[in-house]
Parts: structure tokens; C-alpha cells; sequence
């Protein structure tokens, strides 16, 4: 992913984005954050309620570029 970014970058894109599905209890704000990513959006999918037992929703993240630091992912000590 890091590399896909750099060649964005290299090839003048300043900002990219997407959107993704997310869950209550998985890929959260704060994991978007992790790799610099911001949540613009989070929208309830409401098609799932009878299928899955927690919500569902699209969240729509962007990435800034020309501030980016490189993707890089810390390790956490389990105690």
C-alpha cells in the first residue's frame, strides 16, 4: 500500500480516498488513524440488520498526500 501511495504521489496526486465497510467493533476510527487516514463519513448500511447482529457501516476515508508520512505499521507489547 505504501508503495501504491508513493506512486500516486510521484504522479501528481495530492489526496486519495475511499470507502470501505466497517463494523462496530472492527476497522474503526482510530485504525484509519494508525495509517493516516481520516473518517470523513460513517453511514449505517441498514440492509445487514437482519443478517449480521451488530451495525454495519461505509465509512469514507482520505488520505492527504503531500503531508503523508509513510505507512507503517507500530507493534503493540502484549502485557
Amino acid at each position: 500500500m505504501s508503495a501504491y501511495l508513493s506512486y500516486l504521489y510521484r504522479c501528481g496526486e495530492k489526496r486519495v480516498y475511499g470507502q470501505i465497510v466497517t463494523f462496530e467493533s472492527r476497522r474503526g476510527e482510530k485504525m484509519f488513524e494508525r495509517y493516516g487516514f481520516k473518517v470523513l463519513n460513517r453511514a449505517e448500511i441498514t440492509k445487514y440488520k437482519a443478517f449480521y447482529p451488530e451495525s454495519v457501516y461505509l465509512s469514507t476515508v482520505i488520505k492527504n498526500l503531500e503531508t503523508a508520512e509513510p505507512l507503517s505499521v507500530t507493534s503493540r507489547s502484549h502485557l
